[in-house]
């Protein structure tokens, strides 16, 4: 017999770091986490026209999975600060549509989060 394993929910929801590319590293929460789920749903209640669902999604993201970057400059070599709404707009620039793919590829990767089941906890890094 075993006990169930106990998920990481400081991880799931504080975010991990994680390196994208050319240096670039990122924090980010894992897909679903409570503030996802909060954000998302007070999103639809004040949802306007037009507003579709992908925009409120990757308004999520930005707020509640991408948690912070390191080592962003801009063109001119300076340093990109995190904010969530610098991150929604690389969201929503088709420039940048790999950044996004991949932010969600990582948080909803059940494989980097779920149970360890050799370890018989949450995976951790």
């Amino acid at each position: 017999m075993a006990q169930m394993p106990k998920s990481d929910v400081k991880s799931d929801t504080e975010g991990r770091w994680f390196e994208y590319a050319l240096g670039i590293e990122v924090k980010v929460s894992r897909m679903g986490n409570p503030a996802f789920q909060t954000h998302i749903r007070n999103l639809a209640k004040r949802r306007a026209r037009g507003v579709t669902q992908e925009d409120m999604t990757k308004s999520a993201v930005a707020h509640t999975i991408v948690t912070d970057w390191k080592n962003l400059s801009d063109d001119n070599d300076e340093a990109v600060p995190y904010s969530a709404e610098k991150c929604l707009e690389f969201f929503h620039d088709p420039d940048y549509y790999d950044f996004y793919r991949w932010v969600l590829s990582v948080a909803g990767d059940e494989d980097e989060w779920g149970i360890d089941v050799d370890a018989g906890n949450s995976s951790t890094s």
